[in-house]
């Protein structure tokens, strides 16, 4: 039984009674989530013993193209960044040594627009390969100290992509303008390039 209030969980699309999650551990779970009374949800799962052990999970995502293959973010024991790959639903893992992470992944897209490209989004940008992972490319969205909170993708257009950017948290830097602050940041080439929306009354969160 673990308690997964804090975890990442994602659906298997090819068996939607399977979820794959963990925080520390990976896990993969076929039966129903027990929701308490209170807050916290607890379940029964099993642990991928393939999988690497982690100090933080970051996010994890299925390729809805291919059955098995699955992308694993977070950082490892040491606190750096990293990506894995599994195309066996998790009995082997191999790490993606060709991707410059520089932060935690929060967001992993396989384009269903593009066959074999792939976005892993930090909080300072996305990293993009158009080779089905061999090689990546950073786009910088010009955050500057900023950082990216969360990630949506515009599900009829997946070349429209949304960022949610919070403001610098120290106090010296609390922005005094609309442009100095955070906001949504809206990409609609498929994250070549990135602008800042004019949302009134939005630009420190």
């Amino acid at each position: 039984i673990w308690d997964v209030s804090s975890c990442r969980l994602t659906y298997d699309p090819f068996s939607t009674d399977t979820f794959y999650g963990g925080r520390h551990y990976v896990w993969k779970m076929t039966d129903s989530i027990v929701l308490h009374a209170e807050d916290n949800a607890v379940l029964h799962a099993e642990i991928l013993d393939g999988a690497p052990l982690m100090r933080q999970l970051g996010c994890i995502a299925f390729d809805e193209r291919r059955q098995g293959v699955m992308l694993l973010g977070g950082l490892d024991r040491n606190d750096a960044p990293f990506l894995y790959r599994t195309d066996d639903l998790g009995k082997e893992w191999k790490r993606i040594e060709a991707i410059p992470l520089r932060q935690l992944p929060i967001e992993i897209i396989f384009d269903s627009g593009t066959e074999d490209r792939i976005l892993v989004f930090d909080a300072t940008g996305v990293y993009i390969s158009t080779n089905d992972g061999a090689s990546w490319e950073y786009r910088d969205p010009g955050l500057g100290v900023r950082k990216a909170t969360c990630v949506a993708v515009d599900p009829d257009d997946p070349s429209t992509v949304f960022f949610g950017v919070a403001s610098p948290s120290r106090i010296e830097a609390i922005p005094q303008s609309r442009d100095a602050g955070g906001g949504v940041w809206m990409s609609e080439d498929g994250c070549d390039s990135w602008r800042k929306l004019p949302i009134d009354g939005l630009f420190n969160y």
